[in-house]
């Protein structure tokens, strides 16, 4: 197998970012100018130059226009975010469903083992303010936009707070990362099913998915997982029934 040779520009961040890595420069911490990167790697400028934009590209650092390059606060779902409308292509929303199967399912698996009484405290809460946010919604003549984006959030909530009780540190970063999908995902699927819902019963009600999340809380509270699952099935599948 040929060894694949590194571009200078591709070394040069490879050792930024080691540096980074290293905390030898921190988050918000202001970066060697590019002579003095070029003096430190030994490599021209406008390689430098080269490395810095790659690095901006990925947003790990910041170049700001007559005060240097700063080292960015790092997230994946910043990506995940500017990539959204992406996955939420028709054909891809069944990836985002499966996502969630696989990784939701065994959330509440777990927050059944882990969840505290404070834990369950919470998650009632948010059902309780969703109940809430729904019932306002169903009474209202028109359908206001930043009642329906609030109930977006605390829906996005509810399950966060399930991956939370699961207590396992890469489940919840996944979930982190995946966030801005799952909202994007909960939008469409929701408005699907409201829209469908007044054509057929001249109705805002959200049927299937308006009782599931209390459903979901009290399967958690006993401690039967199978009708946890079966509701979390029913839930997250993104078909609309009527």
């Amino acid at each position: 197998m040929k060894i694949k040779r590194t571009s200078l520009p591709d070394e040069v961040c490879s050792r930024i970012k080691e540096n980074i890595k290293n905390n030898q420069w921190k988050v918000y911490d202001k970066i060697p100018s590019e002579g003095e990167l070029a003096e430190m790697f030994g490599v021209n400028r406008l390689t430098i130059r080269m490395a810095l934009q790659k690095l901006n590209t990925l947003g790990i650092v910041e170049t700001r226009v007559g005060e240097g390059t700063f080292v960015r606060n790092f997230s994946f779902s910043n990506y995940i975010k500017e990539v959204s409308e992406y996955y939420m292509r028709p054909e891809l929303l069944e990836d985002v469903c499966e996502f969630r199967k696989l990784l939701e399912i065994d959330c509440a698996r777990l927050a059944i083992e882990r969840g505290t009484p404070e834990d369950l405290k919470e998650l009632k809460d948010i059902c309780d303010k969703y109940d809430s946010i729904r019932l306002e919604i169903d009474k209202s003549q028109d359908l206001d936009r930043s009642a329906f984006k609030e109930l977006i959030n605390v829906d996005l909530e509810f399950h966060q707070k399930i991956v939370k009780m699961s207590k396992n540190s890469l489940y919840i970063y996944s979930f982190i990362v995946a966030k801005e999908s799952i909202y994007q995902y909960l939008a469409i699927i929701i408005k699907q099913r409201m829209d469908s819902f007044i054509t057929k019963y001249k109705s805002r009600s959200m049927g299937q998915g308006s009782d599931l999340h209390r459903v979901i809380y009290q399967a958690i509270v006993d401690k039967d997982f199978e009708t946890c699952k079966k509701a979390y099935l029913d839930m997250v599948d993104h078909k609309v029934d009527l």
